[in-house]
């Protein structure tokens, strides 16, 4: 497979997020726009609006409305780093899929394909230090993309993910003039499904929100949470090398849960349970409403 870099800078967000508003931002994992609209918080919602007007959403937003095969999934998040977090369980390089994730026993089985040759992906990212930190201490956590094309060994349909990894691992190895970026704090960043990224990492703690939109293939689903409404958030401790969660808008971390997030076409009810239980901002009937109108502008 050819790892070939595909990545567009559209400016930064210019929305005022208050650190008071973060804790009330619920997680979701692989929404539809329906379910985004419903279940998103007000600053998704806000940073959408300004992403939904750069030209590398309306393409994404036109190819979604003509074609059948293809739907708009929404996953976004906002937790509480300290100093050498991930924002993640790995930091492994990787590319995102489009399509559908398998698995044959215990091994799964990623079809790496990219259907829709052109950035397919957009994302933000922005950090709240816990103190004042300079443009270099916010633009760490963001996501660190590869600047260079190479070749690898793994296939691109229906692979173990590890090999593709190992790929770039590899060239890492081999090639130590190989160029890296970090995308930057509040940057708007499309990328296509071949070009290779991590998550960045905190050298400070603070909070940090996350919104990533991504054009999907229907049917066989491409994670085992779609549509899926979090509970935790997992980040990966480099110093201890071990993984931490943790709830919705709190600080305090803990080891192990056992139910990270839940089904919102299964549990609907429990997810709105915990919502007003912790006080969080969801969009409703007239987050639904917004979201359908932003798409269909995008698409004019």
């Amino acid at each position: 497979m050819l790892y070939r870099p595909d990545i567009g800078f559209h400016g930064t967000i210019e929305s005022q997020i208050g650190e008071n508003e973060l804790c009330n931002e619920p997680a979701l994992t692989l929404c539809d726009p329906v379910r985004f609209g419903y279940w998103g918080g007000n600053i998704a919602h806000r940073v959408f609006e300004e992403i939904s007007k750069t030209s590398a959403f309306s393409r994404i937003a036109i190819l979604a409305k003509n074609n059948s095969d293809a739907t708009i999934r929404f996953t976004t998040h906002t937790l509480w780093l300290e100093d050498s977090q991930v924002p993640s369980a790995r930091r492994d390089w990787h590319l995102d899929r489009v399509g559908p994730l398998l698995f044959k026993g215990n091994t799964e089985l990623a079809d790496l394909r990219d259907p829709f040759g052109f950035p397919s992906y957009i994302l933000v990212s922005v950090f709240f230090p816990f103190a004042n930190g300079s443009r270099s201490v916010r633009d760490c956590v963001s996501t660190e993309f590869v600047l260079d094309t190479f070749e690898g060994s793994s296939g691109d349909y229906l692979v173990d993910p590890r090999i593709m990894t190992k790929d770039i691992d590899n060239v890492f190895r081999t090639n130590p003039f190989l160029r890296t970026m970090k995308v930057g704090d509040r940057m708007i960043v499309s990328f296509s499904p071949r070009s290779a990224h991590r998550p960045g990492k905190a050298v400070v703690s603070g909070w940090r929100f996350f919104l990533r939109i991504g054009l999907y293939t229907h049917g066989e689903e491409c994670s085992p949470y779609p549509n899926h409404y979090v509970f935790y958030n997992p980040s990966l401790d480099l110093k201890k090398n071990s993984v931490v969660f943790r709830k919705i808008g709190q600080k305090e971390s803990i080891s192990d849960c056992t139910r990270r997030s839940i089904s919102l076409i299964n549990f609907p009810d429990e997810a709105l349970e915990f919502s007003e239980k912790h006080s969080l901002s969801i969009g409703k009937d007239e987050g639904i409403q917004r979201i359908d109108s932003i798409i269909m502008r995008s698409c004019s």
